[in-house]
């Protein structure tokens, strides 16, 4: 006669063989075979989604403000995805808007106060856009630098200075036309992993024509 794991071992194995005709539950262990789910443990803020994080930054503007009635902080400028990604699409050509006004004074683009994506807060998001925001810059800059030049009797810079102004517009002609091809539902994060060589070849030729800040 066949002798079963059970009689050699001197256990009972039928949980085992219960095992292969139980049906899956929520708790993946052989203990709870037969008993009810219990309690499950409540997510982490960070696994609660995008609408409780934002919940949590409108508490934390709250409390802020009723214990330092003096810091007053902007208010939330709520815009969808692909909308910040249109308008952060416009300013890397040198397009102006109202979430990326243009500063005639220092000649950069700014990001305005309070700027907000669903998930994102206005600080982690503006230290996201900084780099977008200075290859907007860089680029209003050099469209402004590389402008055909008025040949007159006072003009001294020579054609060689006319060649490279006229290099520097094919260069940004091109920018613009990589540019305007991506789709506004690339989410941000591969928008900047996408641009990252194009933005590193804006700031060099930036560099290489002192467009750039001195700081």
């Amino acid at each position: 006669s066949d002798i079963t794991l059970s009689e050699y071992a001197g256990y009972d194995d039928s949980i085992w063989e219960s095992a292969l005709t139980e049906p899956r539950s929520k708790h993946y262990t052989w203990e709870w075979i037969g008993y009810l789910p219990g309690p499950t443990e409540r997510p982490y803020l960070t696994e609660a989604g995008p609408d409780v994080f934002d919940i949590v930054i409108k508490l934390r503007q709250r409390a802020s403000a009723i214990l330092c009635s003096e810091s007053k902080s902007a208010p939330l400028v709520t815009v969808k995805s692909n909308i910040l990604v249109k308008h952060t699409l416009l300013m890397l050509i040198g397009v102006s808007s109202n979430l990326f006004p243009f500063c005639q004074e220092t000649q950069r683009f700014q990001i305005v106060d309070g700027l907000h994506v669903n998930g994102i807060s206005s600080e982690m998001l503006t230290n996201f856009l900084s780099e977008f925001v200075e290859c907007g810059t860089f680029f209003s800059r050099l469209s402004s630098f590389s402008q055909p030049p008025v040949l007159n009797s006072f003009y001294t810079a020579g054609l060689i200075f006319q060649a490279f102004t006229r290099a520097i517009r094919k260069f940004l002609s091109h920018f613009t036309a990589a540019v305007l091809k991506i789709p506004h539902s690339l989410p941000l994060l591969n928008l900047k992993v996408y641009l990252l060589k194009a933005m590193e070849q804006i700031r060099y030729v930036a560099t290489l024509c002192r467009c750039h800040d001195n700081s």
